[in-house]
């Protein structure tokens, strides 16, 4: 895919992360009762390709588009992921009545990885890793500030002043 140019090396770590991620979720959720120790390998590697896709790439996208308007881009895009961050333990809230249900906790895992592939998809298919034109303004530096001085006084200061 990399060679023929449908997607490049940033995309393909990212998405291939989260999706990696987004199905380890899923399979942890079909683990029959009897072998629920598999669960654990299941969040190691969810783990895993999560680090994937936070640590492959996304850490640059930001400076590829504009390193002008990066901290901007990065600020833009915290506040979205915190903000998904504070839903899981709403959801939480909203969805399950009984800790013990598998079936409840099932249906949280599989919104969970739903809000994390989408995006992903979404980023496969519109994001670019190319300088954007927006991103190429000109800034000036800003021009000397006059000093301020008072007229009539001395401005050293005297020894017995604190």
């Amino acid at each position: 895919m990399i060679s023929r140019n449908y997607i490049n090396h940033t995309v393909l770590q990212i998405s291939t992360g989260v999706v990696g991620s987004s199905l380890s979720l899923v399979l942890s959720t079909v683990v029959p009762p009897e072998h629920a120790y598999w669960v654990v390998p299941f969040l190691c590697f969810e783990s895993i390709f999560l680090m994937l896709s936070m640590v492959g790439g996304s850490t640059i996208s930001g400076y590829d588009l504009s390193p002008t308007f990066a901290p901007i881009v990065y600020g833009v895009a915290g506040t979205c992921s915190d903000a998904v961050g504070l839903f899981g333990p709403l959801l939480e809230t909203w969805l399950i009545s009984d800790k013990t249900a598998a079936d409840e906790w099932r249906l949280v895992f599989i919104i969970t990885a739903l809000v994390a592939s989408v995006p992903s998809i979404a980023f496969v298919l519109f994001a670019s890793d190319k300088r954007q034109d927006w991103g190429d303004i000109e800034i000036r530096p800003a021009e000397p500030k006059p000093e301020i001085s008072v007229i009539g006084e001395s401005t050293e200061r005297k020894d017995n002043e604190f």
